[in-house]
This record gives C-alpha cells, sequence and structure tokens, in this order.
C-alpha cells in the first residue's frame, strides 16, 4: 500500500484486535524493516547505501533498484530464516517494478501459496516498464478476474477521466489484463465543475467562497496541489487566503477516516 492507505487502513483493521501477525505497510517500509532486523552485514549495506545515494542526490535509484534488489540478495543468501508470510495482498501493483515483485514472491508461504494482486494500469503515475508475470514468479494464467464495474465513481467523471488519457494507454486498453475498460458506472450521480479565472487572486477567491460554502455541511474536502506544500513549509498565497478566512485545513498525512474538514495534499498522496 501508499502511506496514506496503509495508515488508514490500520485505524480500520487494528491488527492487534486478531490472534494472528498481520503486517500493513508500503513496499519499502517493510523492505526496510526486513533487511534492518536481520543479524547480518545486509543492515550495514542498506545504511551506507542509503547515505551514498543521499550524498549523490541519487534517492530515486535507491528506492527504485537498490532496496529490491537487496532484499532478494539477503533472502538467497539467508534462505534458512526466511520469515514466510501465509497470505499476501498487494494493492495499486500497477506502481509496483519488476524486481519489487521478486522478494515478495521469495517470502509467500509456498505451502499456501496465497497471493492477491490488485492493479490498474490506467491508474498507473509511474513510467513503469511492462512485464509478464511469469517473469517474477507468478502463476497468473486462468486467476484473473476482471472487474468492469466501478461501484464508487459515477460516470460523469468515469467518462471525463477517459477523455483525459494519453493515447499510449488508451491503446492498451483491452489488450493487456491490467488495461480493461470499465462498462459500467455505479457511483453517486453529480457534476465536474470547471471554474475559469482571470487571475489567480481572482482563483483563490473562488476556490474559499466554494469550500466556505460546502463547510457549512460536515464533510470531506480535498484540495490537490501539483507539488507537496509541506516542503516549503506551506509558504503559498492560497494558505494565507484560508487562515484570513478562519479555515481549518489539515495535511492529508493526518487523515482520518472518521473525520470531516479541508485535508491538503498531492496527486501522489492520494493513490488508492
Amino acid at each position: 500500500y501508499n502511506r496514506l492507505l496503509r495508515d488508514s487502513l490500520i485505524q480500520l483493521l487494528n491488527p492487534q484486535d486478531y490472534e494472528a501477525d498481520i503486517t500493513i505497510n508500503t513496499f519499502h517500509s517493510w523492505a526496510k524493516n526486513y533487511i534492518t532486523s536481520g543479524n547480518n552485514n545486509f543492515a550495514k549495506i542498506y545504511d551506507d547505501a542509503y547515505k551514498e545515494a543521499e550524498k549523490n542526490n541519487n534517492i530515486s535509484d535507491f528506492f527504485q533498484d537498490t532496496v529490491p534488489n537487496l532484499l532478494s540478495e539477503m533472502l538467497n543468501a539467508s534462505t534458512n530464516n526466511i520469515v514466510y508470510y501465509d497470505s499476501i495482498l498487494i494493492d495499486e501493483a500497477q506502481d509496483f517494478d519488476q524486481n519489487w515483485f521478486l522478494p515478495v514472491v521469495q517470502v509467500l508461504n509456498p505451502e499456501t501459496n496465497s497471493l492477491l494482486i490488485t492493479c490498474d494500469g490506467l491508474q498507473g503515475i509511474y513510467a513503469r516498464k511492462r512485464f509478464t508475470w511469469t517473469s517474477v514468479g507468478i502463476q497468473a494464467r486462468g486467476r484473473v478476474k476482471r472487474f468492469e464495474k466501478s461501484y464508487r465513481v459515477p460516470i460523469e467523471i468515469g467518462v471525463a477521466a477517459r477523455k483525459t488519457l494519453p493515447e499510449n494507454l488508451i491503446n492498451l486498453i483491452d489488450q493487456y489484463d491490467e488495461f480493461i475498460s470499465t462498462k459500467e458506472y455505479a457511483g453517486v450521480h453529480g457534476i465536474i465543475e470547471i471554474i475559469i479565472s482571470k487571475t489567480r487572486d481572482e482563483e483563490y477567491k473562488n476556490l474559499i467562497d466554494k469550500i466556505a460554502h460546502l463547510l457549512k455541511v460536515p464533510q470531506e474536502i480535498l484540495l490537490l496541489f501539483k507539488r507537496n506544500m509541506q516542503k516549503i513549509g506551506y509558504a503559498h498565497p492560497f494558505f494565507d487566503q484560508l487562515k484570513a478566512n478562519n479555515i481549518e485545513w489539515r495535511d492529508l498525512k493526518e487523515y482520518h477516516h472518521l473525520s470531516t474538514g479541508l485535508y491538503v495534499g498531492t496527486l501522489h498522496g492520494t493513490k488508492g
């Protein structure tokens, strides 16, 4: 899972309530815990590689390749000390790289062989290279279920979203298992409102008025920015406008499924 979905599931599920060892995590957090918990030299290799990646401003490659490759290397070197999972669920699998699947398959209990993967190639927001399931040791033939009905998305959003897809993705629809067309939308109907403003100040005012009106009835509102505002300390004129109009907000990282109000996040942060 991604971090937001991980935290929400932990709140909803509370693994400690069950007589089972349940792990809910992101791939990289899980991989780090697995590597650094071992009583061997791989923890030091991980730390040294991370520091080197930071020094060279190469963190992306560290997480993309170094971490999964190091985990696979560790598992291959310590076959007698592997902690196996009886069942594994991977969500948002379209954002997984090929070499991320390899260590996951290695820690799956071969006696149960219970692996559930959910993915939607049309939701992929990273430029992942395509690969076959067999290349990562996953037996998918005859075990694929296609979901062609969307229970959450209304047709208004579904049609609009389809029209924004790039041509290279449209050409993949119904050609591969992870790129399927939606035959039915069952979400609650609504409208898509597009507000065009002449200036940024006018845009901010229109948004403030819209948010203030919506918040008269307790509900969840999500405001998406292109970049992570937390990294610049929320030094953006729109937050000054929120403060001037006494509108409280929270970062999406503080999301709780029982809370209402205005949340601020990014497209990447809301995945899932």
